[in-house]
């Protein structure tokens, strides 16, 4: 033997070895093998992962939830600051207070009715929960801090948020402001109220209700706080933590305070996740924050019943592996009876017999090259049928599809020149006769828009037909005139949507416009044979014979430029529904000017 036949009989040895002693292993710890192997030891495995997973993602998915709760309280505290800047911008504007600040007061009662009869402020307060108080400081000699009005003093100027208020100017400011019935340091609107000539009024302070805010907080099950400058608490979901500082409460801000930050934190010595999240108000310089904490003993609730159900769900499997194997035996002499019987019953002439064995075993791969030979011996049985249904429904689609195109070309084509003429009309004369037109426009418009696919009475469209004609002798009084010769046709006659008026419109622009002289546009109905005839001329200006024979096969192709897209639209929409044997029929005139006849069936 070649040393190169040796290595590779040395190579196979393993395979055949392995094969010869499973040989002489029973079926039974076969099955027992498989199941340690290929079940036990993949289950668990996935299992241990699996649960792991789970146990992380239990404490993601907390804080995620953590953050996003924060991102709702978020916008509702934008939402709160928006409407009190709108309040504001609202008293700026008021044209009663600069007469009231201007006005020059000989007693303390002279000043207390007129701040009493300006109720804008009590007006806000009482109606709108989200702000809590209104108060105008303004200095005026006889004011004694009546009502929302509060007299100027020197401490008061002194203050950094009065003086940064009135640096700006006029704008909006959001800032710290000592409440004097919380005794704490609250979040407020300032802003200096200046009159249109230029004077300064007073400085404007509104307050949103902290308990209004708090409410926001309250929908949690954790504690959450909005904190102000130097770790202020200003709402908290405790309202007895208002007003007193992070460092009093146990708890200290870390990590980057300008963006979304989670991080292990301490409070009140209980180990617990707190989440930072900055709220940044249009007007304040340093932005709030949204801080929640929730103890740790909160997220391993929801990681330990993740872990619960991560191994209640790896011994289901094996149970249920164990299930299998004890029944498998049973399993794989029944599936070798049925594919007998249906190989008998396929041997006998029942072609619809169906292959009920599945899998990929070798049972499995038998049972299926058995299925794919009796579907093939149908597929050969029923090719031509299904090729000739497959033919006609994909004809019938693509008629369908024509039909909507070309149909759906007409509305802005028309509409287009109906404006147009309006435009021009308007433009030219501008008199009180507009009303009648954009009455007429708006019949021809709604005809427009209503129409689709389902037929409509002659009538109606004869209607649209003279709606058209009137509209357009506005346009032209002198030039244009009409008439409409029904010849005794029943107008009931269901007909396409908009197969009379694209032929007329065609003849006013392509026969009247380019004509200086006067132009009559004549509509004929005559019935012959079961088939309505539609007969439009005009005396206009016409074309030569080799134009009209252009025209002629223009209007046959089903798809062509953008000249005469009414004609052969109309021409392709009656061929598509009624057959190729109805349509057009265009003629010269004897006298100038073209025919068009539109012939269709008596339905």
């Amino acid at each position: 033997m070649k040393i190169s036949e040796r290595q590779d009989a040395d190579r196979k040895m393993p395979p055949r070895l392995f094969q010869r002693i499973m040989c002489h292993v029973s079926f039974k710890r076969k099955l027992i093998l498989v199941y340690i192997f290929a079940v036990i030891l993949p289950v668990l495995l996935a299992g241990i992962f699996l649960t792991t997973r789970m146990y992380s993602m239990a404490i993601g998915r907390t804080v995620d939830k953590t953050l996003y709760y924060a991102e709702n309280i978020e916008q509702r505290i934008n939402e709160v600051t928006r409407l009190i800047s709108n309040l504001s911008d609202q008293i700026y504007v008021n044209e009663d207070l600069p007469k009231i600040v201007a006005r020059k007061y000989e007693s303390s009662w002279s000043v207390v009715t007129a701040m009493k009869n300006f109720t804008v402020f009590d007006d806000y307060t009482n109606y709108y929960p989200e702000v809590k108080d209104i108060e105008f400081y303004i200095s005026i000699k006889n004011l004694n801090g009546n009502y929302n009005y509060v007299r100027t003093t020197d401490d008061l100027e002194n203050y950094p948020w009065y003086q940064h208020t009135v640096s700006q100017r006029g704008l909006i400011c959001w800032d710290m402001v000592y409440d004097e019935e919380s005794m704490n340091m609250v979040l407020a609107l300032t802003r200096l109220l200046r009159a249109s000539n230029g004077m300064e009024m007073g400085v404007l302070i509104i307050q949103p209700d902290e308990m209004y805010l708090s409410s926001f907080l309250n929908e949690r099950d954790f504690q959450s706080m909005l904190v102000g400058k130097e770790g202020m608490i200003l709402v908290a979901s405790d309202t007895s933590k208002i007003g007193e500082n992070l460092k009093s409460v146990g708890f200290e801000l870390r990590g980057p305070q300008d963006s979304p930050n989670v991080y292990d934190a301490a409070m009140n010595g209980e180990d617990s996740v707190a989440t930072v999240l900055p709220v940044k108000i249009d007007g304040m310089e340093e932005p709030l924050r949204i801080v929640s904490v929730f103890p740790t003993h909160y997220i391993l609730e929801e990681a330990n019943r993740a872990l619960l159900a991560g191994f209640s769900a790896v011994a289901a499997s094996l149970l249920a592996a164990l299930f299998l194997i004890v029944f498998f035996s049973e399993m794989l002499s029944r599936r070798i009876r049925t594919i007998c019987d249906e190989m008998h019953s396929i041997a006998s002439g029942n072609l619809k017999e169906k292959i009920t064995v599945d899998g990929t075993d070798e049972i499995g791969t038998l049972s299926h090259d058995l299925s794919r030979m009796v579907k093939s011996i149908n597929r050969l049985l029923d090719k031509v049928y299904i090729a000739d249904m497959q033919k006609n429904r994909m004809l019938a689609r693509q008629e369908e599809i024509r039909f909507k195109m070309l149909a759906s070309q007409m509305n802005p084509h028309f509409l287009f020149n109906a404006l147009e003429s309006i435009r021009m009309s308007a433009h030219a004369s501008g008199n009180q006769e507009l009303a009648a037109n954009v009455k007429l426009l708006g019949k021809i418009m709604r005809e427009n828009l209503d129409a689709g696919r389902d037929n409509i009475p002659l009538e109606r469209e004869l209607s649209l037909v003279e709606n058209y004609l009137l509209f357009q002798k506005f346009r032209f009084p002198d030039r244009l005139t009409y008439r409409i010769d029904r010849g005794g046709v029943d107008t009931a006659h269901p007909v396409l949507p908009f197969l009379i008026q694209p032929v007329v419109e065609n003849c006013v622009v392509h026969g009247m416009e380019p004509c200086a002289a006067p132009c009559t546009v004549g509509i004929s109905l005559w019935e012959e044979r079961g088939t309505l005839s539609v007969c439009v001329s005009d005396n206009g200006a016409g074309m030569d014979q080799e134009a009209l024979e252009q025209l002629r096969k223009r209007i046959e192709k089903k798809d062509g430029d953008n000249t005469h897209i009414g004609l052969r639209n109309v021409h392709q929409r009656i061929r598509i529904y009624y057959g190729k044997e109805y349509g057009l029929s265009l003629e010269r005139n004897p006298h100038g000017g073209i025919s068009v006849t539109i012939r269709i069936p008596l339905i």
